[in-house]
C-alpha cells in the first residue's frame, strides 16, 4: 500500500517536479536538483514513482540511466496535500 509523503517536504517536493513532466527524469538530474538518493529509492518502493532504466547518447556510445516518473498513486498522494 503506497505511503503519503505528507509529512516529507523533501518527497512532496520530488513528486511535484516528477508530475510536471510528462517524461519524468532522470536519478541523476533528481539529485542535481538536491534531491537524496535514499528518500527517491523510498518513493519508489511506496508505489509513489516508478524506476524505469534506459540509455542516453553519451558521445561514442550510450550511457545506462534510470528514469524516475509519478505514479497515479503519487498523483493522488500530492492531490492529498
Amino acid at each position: 500500500m503506497p505511503v503519503n509523503p505528507g509529512g516529507d517536504p523533501d518527497q512532496l517536493g520530488a513528486l511535484r517536479m516528477l508530475a510536471g513532466s510528462a517524461t519524468g527524469y532522470t536519478v541523476t538530474a533528481m539529485m542535481e536538483h538536491g534531491f537524496k538518493l535514499e528518500m527517491l529509492t523510498e518513493a519508489v518502493s511506496n508505489g509513489l514513482a516508478r524506476a524505469t532504466r534506459g540509455t542516453l547518447p553519451g558521445g561514442r556510445r550510450r550511457v545506462e540511466v534510470t528514469w524516475l516518473t509519478i505514479t497515479a498513486e503519487g498523483r493522488k498522494a500530492l492531490a492529498g496535500t
